[in-house]
């Protein structure tokens, strides 16, 4: 593998968002991450591919208006798919 996994400060600065919610998303299995040592997150490429393209349709639909459990996890999904575009 010759791609670099991301950290959680580059993933989030590529998606427009931070990195408390870089963590949120792995810790609710939406991303998959591997720790290394005891502290530091690492994000494959491939992770983030997958995530992208499983987000990709949910940019077609506008945000929900009334707050869901999750909704910060759409929005965001709806940013970045707007972004990527």
């Amino acid at each position: 593998m010759t791609d670099k996994p991301y950290t959680a400060a580059t993933l989030a600065e590529r998606w427009g968002v931070s990195s408390t919610f870089i963590y949120t998303l792995i810790q609710s299995g939406e991303l998959t991450g591997f720790k290394l040592g005891n502290k530091l997150w690492r994000i494959k490429p491939e992770a983030v591919a997958e995530y992208e393209q499983r987000h990709a349709e949910d940019a077609t639909e506008p945000p929900a208006t009334e707050a869901k459990p999750g909704r910060e996890v759409r929005d965001a999904s709806f940013r970045l798919a707007r972004k990527s575009t």
